[in-house]
């Protein structure tokens, strides 16, 4: 279950970030005409995926099983 879970979410991960970074960053450069546009915006998702698994909860020496009956 877990592993299904972590594969989807980064399959479509994937194909959204993935598929759209060339476009964004190209209208980035465009837009502001800065050329380290790139680097801001891999600074913003850092950022953002730093606080995501900041508050991810820790399940090191839990009974998963324990928290799908509750």
């Amino acid at each position: 279950m877990r592993s299904a879970g972590l594969s989807i979410v980064y399959a479509l991960s994937v194909s959204i970030f993935g598929g759209s970074t060339n476009y964004i960053v190209n209208k980035l450069i465009a837009v502001s005409g800065d050329k380290l546009a790139p680097a801001f915006y891999l600074v913003v998702f850092s950022v953002i995926g730093t606080i995501a698994a900041v508050l991810m909860h820790e399940t090191r020496g839990k009974d998963l099983l324990s928290n799908l009956e509750a």
